[in-house]
């Protein structure tokens, strides 16, 4: 055997050490979004049958996406720049701001995010989400929907944060026991054993390589 071949070894031992400690950092999958259509303010897509939380996405796109995003990101300037020319600036005097006429409001200059960024994190249950909606949105009218809708928006936005794969179906009844906890993850395997791992492996196989020649 030649010798540059000896000192390889080691290194490819090395090497697939770092490989293995790499994939113990690799990213978790991304979390599931909304998937609109082509067009970021088209309808989306239905899915039948249709679940509570599916219902809720579509509540969601018509009650709530124009303030909080179609990515659930919030009143961004971003968002508002893909909205229509028109809506843009929703805060001009005779359209939401300012003097807005008979049965008009001001609209919001400040919507929060309600997805991603724990944005659920002041609530423990599903049941809070609830309430917190129920006696607070929409905006314009709170409580103005029925309890159904609110039940829908609270699965759909449970599902979109990750707290719920739609079961139980969310009710009076089910709510408080769905928790708004992940579990806790366990901290990443130390770096050093798999190197020194890697080191000594390919150390004792160069001794016995070059003791045998």
């Amino acid at each position: 055997m030649k010798r540059p071949l000896l000192f390889f070894i080691p290194f490819t031992a090395l090497l697939l050490a770092l490989a293995w400690l790499t994939s113990l950092h690799a990213p978790a999958a991304a979390q599931m979004q909304p998937t609109p259509a082509s067009s970021r303010l088209a309808p989306w897509p239905t899915v039948y049958p249709p679940a509570q939380a599916g219902l809720g996405a579509q509540e969601y796109y018509q009650r709530c996406m124009v303030c909080h995003g179609d990515l659930g990101q919030g009143l961004t300037d971003e968002w508002r720049g893909a909205l229509d020319p028109a809506d843009q600036n929703c805060w001009q005097s005779g359209c939401h701001g300012g003097r807005v006429g008979v049965g008009g409001f001001e609209f919001p200059r400040f919507a929060p995010r309600v997805i991603g960024g724990g944005a659920l994190a002041r609530f423990a249950t599903a049941q809070d989400l609830f309430d917190f909606l129920k006696a607070e949105m929409p905006f314009q009218a709170p409580g103005g929907l029925s309890d159904e809708i609110y039940w829908q928006l609270s699965a759909y936005l449970l599902r979109a944060n990750g707290f719920y794969d739609g079961s139980p179906q969310l009710s009076a009844a089910s709510a408080p026991s769905v928790r708004l906890q992940r579990a806790q993850t366990p901290p990443p395997a130390p770096w050093w054993p798999a190197v020194l791992a890697g080191l000594g492996i390919g150390a004792i196989v160069l001794v016995l390589l070059l003791h045998r020649r």
